[in-house]
């Protein structure tokens, strides 16, 4: 972790033994993506500790739009699963739009899913699972937004809206019958309300997580309601 000069001063996960190189991707940080052994759940100081290194090699060093080559691309998606600034991702990834392909595909005659990066990265920010709870709106600015029939581990399809300070509308189906877990999403969410085909299902909610039984098949109307207390 270099602690001086050319980062800024500011601890960042190294590279190698002299402590970065030319930031051509952020390989280091493939633990994050596509390992998924760092995530929304890590330790906060781990966290940071990936947020300064995507900084470092993605906004000072500009990889994120000119130094990157397609492989190092997945820093995107990197982004989404540590709780990067947001407003930054949706920044930089108009510049890679405008270069993009059919259904944004990145071109580049090589490289696999890294091509996919743009479609993945903006599902990461309305929507991940970390081990085994949903996250709503993980990594999205104060901002309108909607997602439908996104694919959730635990084979559910989910669709939600959100008003730009909390969700407004969630709906999803359960393709195999697994418990739910879902973090409630804002923190004025004290509760939650489930219902199967128009009746209140059982729910049980702990440490900011709701969870409820499921049914193969079945489509589940969830409504957040806010502490009056």
């Amino acid at each position: 972790m270099p602690t001086k000069t050319p980062n800024q001063g500011v601890p960042v996960y190294a590279k190698n033994e002299a402590g970065w190189d030319l930031p051509a991707h952020v390989i280091q940080l493939h633990p994050v993506y596509p390992c998924e052994l760092q995530n929304l759940h890590s330790d906060s100081t781990a966290l940071q500790l990936a947020r300064n290194t995507l900084y470092y090699y993605a906004v000072d060093q500009q990889g994120f739009t000119e130094t990157m080559n397609e492989l190092g691309l997945s820093a995107f998606v990197m982004g989404t699963r540590i709780g990067f600034d947001p407003d930054i991702l949706i920044d930089k990834m108009k510049t890679l739009i405008h270069r993009a392909g059919t259904n944004f595909l990145i071109l580049d005659g090589h490289h696999c899913l890294e091509k996919t990066t743009i479609v993945e990265t903006i599902n990461s920010m309305m929507l991940q699972s970390v081990d085994g709870v949903l996250h709503l709106f993980p990594c999205w600015p104060d901002k309108p937004a909607s997602f439908t029939r996104l694919r959730a581990k635990g084979a559910f399809v989910v669709s939600a809206q959100y008003d730009g300070k909390q969700v407004t509308s969630l709906k999803l189906t359960s393709e195999r019958g697994e418990t739910c877990r879902i973090a409630l999403p804002q923190k004025d969410a004290a509760t939650a309300e489930v219902r199967q085909n128009g009746e209140a299902i059982k729910t049980i909610q702990k440490d900011g997580i709701l969870s409820f039984t499921t049914e193969a098949g079945k489509e589940y109307d969830i409504q957040f309601l806010p502490d009056h207390e």
